[in-house]
């Protein structure tokens, strides 16, 4: 009978989990199988003989009373600072933190598509090195002192998450530490953006501040990216239409209630989740999802394989080939013409406003940089560019002449990103 009632219990807890997560949440998600199978398994303890349901549920609550003790350890010695915990450390001292939101999310919707996060905002956005990345954005919703717009003479930085300044602190991105130097230079780049997508933010924001120069920073995955970016119906406007634009410079106000409208579920269901951590084992999930499996390549051990150029390869490796070659389909001469187009589109738009605009190559592939190897496809990809009458300000030989593993994790560290602004500063500020 007591076995019976604390099963009964535990079944309990575990629906109420359940529902209250995928009220905000979809059922197919991870946790969500886990905890049916738990049900499931606790609810067929009550149909088995006494002995076995004894055995049965003394293996199930003493699995769960290890991973129990082993999320305590993991929260107390190992995984102290998860972004839910940091919202809430921050949230006792009154401050609202909250997590860095971007384009890409939004590229399918129809309602708006944003180019920045929340205005005036702190911000949580990633950890790679010891620390989390955590900045306050401009009015806009940039990664920037906001005091840059009241100054002259600006330098719009515009790209993807190495522009964002990922996992670094606030002010050791490229244009906080040009800043530094004396150069009013503007941070409008985030995480996840393309080719389009900077075009995008060229005309939504970029040349509303009237910058004299313009920075178009390029990472490797950028034309690819580009690509699927042209296959998005409302986002392709901006490729096709000249003329096309949302305004969002003047509709800031509501850009924020739409992203906040996203953000509530999700914020809610991770402070739930946070809420009943111990229970949920949340530390311990958290810490195997980010410290662990993203680290151990799964797919290795898996032998999952694909065809990619009529050649066999195991997803997630670094290839046994040259990397270069996964790149051969992507550079094609008609997907550079596509590049060339939209450059030349963004190159209009300045010469419209008045601005300068340069090409900034950012090598961003660790891989290439690790074996020395030049990216096989930059002079077909640069030989676009000047016949745009561009300057072209490559950084692939300030990398490759460096031991590449104290300036780079996954994306630049602090270290890395000092690095380009360095040589940017000289090569056109200096």
């Amino acid at each position: 009978m007591f076995i019976n009632l604390l099963n009964f219990s535990v079944i309990v807890f575990l629906i109420a989990n359940l529902i209250l997560k995928d009220k905000l949440d979809s059922i197919y998600n991870f946790a969500s199988i886990i905890n049916i199978i738990l049900i499931v398994l606790f609810f067929f303890v009550f149909f088995i003989k006494k002995k076995i349901k004894y055995n049965l549920f003394i293996i199930l609550t003493s699995a769960y009373i290890s991973f129990f003790l082993i999320n305590i350890f993991v929260k107390k010695k190992i995984y102290q600072e998860t972004a839910a915990s940091l919202i809430q450390k921050y949230k006792k001292n009154k401050i609202n933190l909250r997590p860095s939101v971007f384009p890409t999310l939004f590229f399918d919707n129809k309602e708006m598509l944003i180019f920045s996060s929340l205005s005036n905002q702190m911000t949580i956005y990633c950890k790679e090195d010891y620390f989390w990345s955590i900045y306050k954005t401009d009015r806009y919703g940039f990664n920037n002192n906001d005091k840059v717009y009241d100054k002259t003479d600006k330098v719009i930085l515009i790209g993807d998450s190495f522009t964002h300044g990922a996992c670094v602190k606030e002010g050791d991105d490229i244009a906080g530490l040009l800043r530094n130097k004396g150069v009013n230079a503007i941070n409008m780049g985030m995480g996840g953006n393309s080719e389009l997508s900077k075009l995008a933010t060229l005309k939504e924001y970029g040349v509303k501040v009237k910058p004299n120069m313009v920075l178009w920073m390029f990472t490797i995955g950028d034309l690819a990216g580009f690509l699927g970016e042209l296959k998005k119906k409302e986002l392709s406007k901006y490729f096709f239409d000249a003329n096309y634009t949302q305004n969002l410079f003047f509709k800031n106000n509501e850009k924020d209630k739409f992203i906040n409208k996203y953000l509530a579920p999700m914020e809610k269901r991770e402070k739930i989740d946070y809420f009943f951590g111990y229970i949920t084992l949340y530390d311990l999930r958290k810490f195997l999802k980010f410290e662990i499996f993203l680290k151990i390549n799964l797919p290795k051990f898996l032998k999952f394989k694909k065809k990619e150029n009529n050649k066999e390869v195991k997803r997630g490796v670094v290839q046994s080939f040259d990397i270069n070659d996964y790149y051969k389909n992507i550079y094609s001469k008609k997907n550079l013409k596509l590049f060339q187009q939209n450059l030349k589109l963004a190159k209009d738009i300045c010469e419209i406003n008045s601005c300068e605009i340069k090409f900034v190559f950012l090598p961003s592939r660790k891989d290439l940089l690790l074996q020395k190897k030049k990216f096989k496809f930059k002079d077909n990809l640069f030989a676009k560019v000047k016949e745009l009458n561009m300057d072209i300000i490559d950084l692939e030989d300030a990398f490759l002449n460096v031991k590449i593993d104290d300036y780079m994790i996954n994306h630049y560290n602090t270290k890395g990103y000092k690095l380009v602004s360095d040589t940017i500063y000289e090569k056109i500020f200096n």
